[in-house]
């Protein structure tokens, strides 16, 4: 910073000229881990709820049973995101600030977004006569809360 004919850096360019020197308006650090923390817990919880039954009379009533393909492919493509929306955040938690993780909180939103379509469309497109448990209803309610999360982490720009 050119100060009075010479180059001196901030700290001592403030104090030639005899002001504060600017504080940067950093994020704290705490903030950044409490909202990864918190996509964590709750793409875990979504993970964890895919591995009960869906369904109480039809066909996804064992465990296990949203994790096959057969006979429509909804129920794997929520829990699959909700297993990577789990990975993805605990990766984000285990590295430091970066490239990696600047794009966090897009990734949490575009998996809420499939997690929660795959789930609406395997609500919407079953038969009458199958009654569902409130696993698939937590996994929908999960992907809402995470995609919010993902929206407010963008809009703060939280990485």
């Amino acid at each position: 910073m050119p100060v009075r004919g010479r180059v001196l850096c901030v700290e001592c360019a403030t104090r030639e000229v005899g002001e504060t020197a600017p504080v940067a308006s950093a994020e704290p650090r705490r903030a950044v881990v409490a909202t990864h923390v918190a996509a964590a817990a709750l793409f875990a919880v979504g993970f964890l709820v895919t591995l009960a039954p869906w369904d109480r009379f039809g066909i996804l009533t064992t465990m296990f049973s949203a994790w096959r393909s057969d006979p429509n492919s909804w129920p794997l493509i929520a829990s699959i995101s909700m297993l990577v929306g789990t990975l993805a955040a605990l990766a984000a938690l285990a590295l430091r600030p970066g490239p990696l993780t600047r794009y966090a909180a897009g990734t949490y939103a575009i998996l809420a977004l499939v997690g929660g379509s795959a789930t609406t469309a395997e609500l919407l497109g079953t038969p009458s006569y199958v009654v569902h448990t409130p696993a698939p209803h937590v996994i929908l309610a999960v992907s809402v809360a995470i995609l919010g999360l993902g929206i407010v982490m963008l809009r703060r720009r939280i990485s």
